[in-house]
């Protein structure tokens, strides 16, 4: 396979600020809150695996699979509510690479709120700057209407361990 072009937007050392300043965000709001980060997979996991790290108090870390893509073209949202785990009386946090559209983020939202949940928080590390059907409540970076590859980012799996945040040049 031929590798495509790429264009530098977002440098490891601007990751790690932004992932840093909405970990201080996360530690201020669930000091005494034993937080659920639902992290969403696969593209949140370098973002999520970042991002805990520093955060400091206790917390219960699980996993679900929804994907909106297939290669660079959005899809009807392909999601399964059963993997979602007990949420019951639990402060949520979702993790999310990126809000694009938002149907990912808008789906989350309410099937973690009708588990049950004490609340419902969520941060994305990018938000792209178009109209969304739900926003994240914390994000880091704004990008602009990009397809956009690395750091847990990819097309059809790849480039998602490149430890920047590139743009996908069309040819």
């Amino acid at each position: 396979m031929q590798p495509h072009r790429l264009r530098l937007l977002f440098s490891k050392d601007q990751i790690e600020a932004a992932v840093g300043m909405l970990a201080d965000q996360l530690n201020q709001r669930f000091a005494e809150k034993d937080p659920l980060f639902l992290v969403v997979m696969n593209g949140a996991y370098m973002f999520a695996t970042d991002l805990l790290k520093q955060f400091i108090h206790p917390c219960t870390l699980a996993f679900i699979d929804v994907k909106s893509y297939s290669g660079t073209t959005r899809f009807v949202l392909d999601a399964d509510s059963s993997r979602i785990p007990d949420l019951t009386n639990r402060h949520v946090v979702i993790l999310e690479d990126i809000v694009d559209s938002g149907t990912t983020m808008a789906w989350l939202k309410k099937e973690t709120a009708g588990c049950g949940a004490a609340s419902v928080t969520s941060a994305a590390l990018l938000n792209k700057l178009v109209p969304h059907e739900a926003d994240a409540d914390l994000y880091g970076l704004d990008v602009e209407d990009l397809f956009v590859v690395g750091y847990g980012l990819d097309l059809d799996g790849r480039y998602r361990n490149l430890p920047q945040i590139f743009e996908l040049l069309q040819d």
